[in-house]
């Protein structure tokens, strides 16, 4: 509530250093309208669902950008999956140490399937296989 408010009273801030052409007294009037309704709950609500229409929007965007890459099969991908998952169950140790290590690089809204065998990553699995490390 309180930044959109501050929005509207930069706009009104703003406006007064024009001429009375440029701001005129209905177009002041109405931020003004627009400042008492930033105040509201009705107002917060608005901005609160135009905020997550934006976050829903850069999601999508994001998730369409991953679903689109190709996927491939390289030797740092082989030796995670084999670290994750050495007789073909999870070992969860190694799991922690994976998922540790995509955090710390930024990469913890990433599922370690993805983490392993997506194109975008494969510079990310090299350092993963020498940091973490991978036998």
């Amino acid at each position: 509530m309180n930044a959109s408010r501050k929005d509207v009273l930069a706009r009104i801030y703003a406006g007064l250093e024009l001429d009375h052409p440029k701001y005129s007294l209905m177009k002041a009037l109405i931020d003004i309208e627009d400042f008492f309704q930033a105040g509201t709950i009705v107002g917060a609500v608005n901005a609160i669902s135009e905020s997550s229409g934006e976050q829903k929007a850069k999601a999508d965007k994001k998730i369409e950008s991953i679903l689109e890459g190709s996927y491939i099969k390289d030797l740092a991908g082989d030796r995670l999956r084999f670290f994750w998952k050495p007789d073909g169950t999870i070992n969860a140790t190694n799991k922690t140490k994976i998922k540790q290590w995509m955090q710390a690089n930024e990469l913890q809204n990433v599922s370690i399937t993805l983490f392993m065998r997506s194109e975008m990553f494969e510079d990310a699995r090299a350092k993963a296989v020498d940091e973490i490390p991978v036998p």
